[in-house]
Protein backbone atom coordinates (compact mmCIF):
# COMPACT_ATOMS: atom_id res chain seq x y z
CA UNK A 1 0.00 0.00 0.00
CA UNK A 2 1.39 3.39 -0.96
CA UNK A 3 1.86 6.38 1.33
CA UNK A 4 -1.16 8.10 -0.18
CA UNK A 5 -3.35 5.00 0.03
CA UNK A 6 -2.50 4.66 3.73
CA UNK A 7 -3.50 8.28 4.29
CA UNK A 8 -6.86 7.66 2.61
CA UNK A 9 -7.60 4.43 4.49
CA UNK A 10 -6.59 5.72 7.92
CA UNK A 11 -8.58 8.96 7.65
CA UNK A 12 -12.01 7.67 6.66
CA UNK A 13 -14.47 8.60 9.41
CA UNK A 14 -18.11 7.75 8.81
CA UNK A 15 -19.29 8.66 12.32
CA UNK A 16 -20.70 12.04 11.26
CA UNK A 17 -23.05 10.13 8.95
CA UNK A 18 -24.10 7.71 11.70
CA UNK A 19 -22.60 4.83 9.76
CA UNK A 20 -21.13 2.05 11.87
CA UNK A 21 -17.96 1.19 9.99
CA UNK A 22 -16.65 -1.40 12.44
CA UNK A 23 -17.78 -4.32 10.29
CA UNK A 24 -17.19 -2.74 6.89
CA UNK A 25 -14.36 -3.75 4.59
CA UNK A 26 -11.97 -1.13 3.28
CA UNK A 27 -13.66 -1.36 -0.12
CA UNK A 28 -17.09 -0.81 1.42
CA UNK A 29 -15.78 2.29 3.21
CA UNK A 30 -14.24 3.59 -0.03
CA UNK A 31 -17.50 3.04 -1.89
CA UNK A 32 -19.49 4.87 0.79
CA UNK A 33 -17.06 7.80 0.65
CA UNK A 34 -17.38 7.89 -3.13
CA UNK A 35 -21.19 7.86 -3.05
CA UNK A 36 -21.26 10.65 -0.44
CA UNK A 37 -18.72 12.64 -2.48
CA UNK A 38 -20.92 12.37 -5.57
CA UNK A 39 -24.05 13.25 -3.63
CA UNK A 40 -22.53 16.27 -1.89
CA UNK A 41 -20.08 17.64 -4.44
CA UNK A 42 -20.91 16.66 -8.00
CA UNK A 43 -23.40 19.04 -9.59
CA UNK A 44 -24.23 20.17 -13.10
CA UNK A 45 -21.37 22.69 -13.21
CA UNK A 46 -18.67 20.06 -12.59
CA UNK A 47 -20.29 16.84 -13.76
CA UNK A 48 -18.32 16.62 -17.01
CA UNK A 49 -14.94 17.51 -15.54
CA UNK A 50 -12.21 15.06 -14.58
CA UNK A 51 -13.58 13.15 -11.57
CA UNK A 52 -10.12 12.78 -10.04
CA UNK A 53 -9.52 16.53 -10.15
CA UNK A 54 -12.96 17.11 -8.67
CA UNK A 55 -12.20 14.63 -5.88
CA UNK A 56 -8.89 16.40 -5.18
CA UNK A 57 -10.76 19.71 -4.98
CA UNK A 58 -13.30 18.15 -2.62
CA UNK A 59 -10.51 16.84 -0.40
CA UNK A 60 -9.05 20.34 -0.14
CA UNK A 61 -12.34 21.41 1.41
CA UNK A 62 -11.60 18.99 4.26
CA UNK A 63 -14.76 16.88 4.23
CA UNK A 64 -15.54 15.48 7.66
CA UNK A 65 -15.66 11.91 6.41
CA UNK A 66 -12.16 12.06 4.93
CA UNK A 67 -10.06 14.67 6.72
CA UNK A 68 -6.51 14.07 5.57
CA UNK A 69 -3.42 15.98 6.76
CA UNK A 70 -3.67 19.48 5.31
CA UNK A 71 -1.04 21.67 6.95
CA UNK A 72 2.04 21.89 4.75
CA UNK A 73 4.36 21.16 7.69
CA UNK A 74 2.38 18.05 8.62
CA UNK A 75 2.24 16.86 5.00
CA UNK A 76 6.00 17.26 4.60
CA UNK A 77 6.80 15.63 7.96
CA UNK A 78 4.64 12.63 7.06
CA UNK A 79 6.32 12.42 3.65
CA UNK A 80 9.80 12.45 5.17
CA UNK A 81 8.80 9.76 7.68
CA UNK A 82 7.47 7.70 4.77
CA UNK A 83 10.86 7.92 3.05
CA UNK A 84 10.29 10.59 0.43
CA UNK A 85 13.43 12.46 -0.58
CA UNK A 86 12.72 16.18 -0.24
CA UNK A 87 16.18 17.75 -0.08
CA UNK A 88 15.22 21.36 -0.75
CA UNK A 89 12.39 23.85 -0.88
CA UNK A 90 11.81 23.32 -4.60
CA UNK A 91 11.18 19.58 -4.18
CA UNK A 92 8.97 20.29 -1.18
CA UNK A 93 6.95 22.75 -3.25
CA UNK A 94 6.46 20.21 -6.04
CA UNK A 95 5.46 17.57 -3.51
CA UNK A 96 2.91 19.90 -1.92
CA UNK A 97 1.60 20.99 -5.32
CA UNK A 98 0.91 17.36 -6.28
CA UNK A 99 -0.28 16.19 -2.85
CA UNK A 100 -4.03 16.58 -3.37
CA UNK A 101 -4.08 15.02 -6.84
CA UNK A 102 -1.88 12.17 -5.60
CA UNK A 103 -4.35 11.54 -2.78
CA UNK A 104 -7.19 11.55 -5.27
CA UNK A 105 -5.37 9.13 -7.56
CA UNK A 106 -4.70 6.86 -4.55
CA UNK A 107 -8.38 6.91 -3.64
CA UNK A 108 -9.38 5.77 -7.12
CA UNK A 109 -6.64 3.13 -7.16
CA UNK A 110 -8.07 1.74 -3.93
CA UNK A 111 -11.58 1.90 -5.34
CA UNK A 112 -10.53 -0.10 -8.40
CA UNK A 113 -8.20 -2.60 -6.74
CA UNK A 114 -9.49 -3.49 -3.28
Amino acid sequence: MTHYEKIIITNIDLDAYNIDSSNLSELEKINIVFELFKKEYIHNFNRRKDIKKEFASWLQGLPSLLTVPFYNSEILTDALLAGFNLPNEDTEDVFLEMYWLNLSNAFFTLKENL
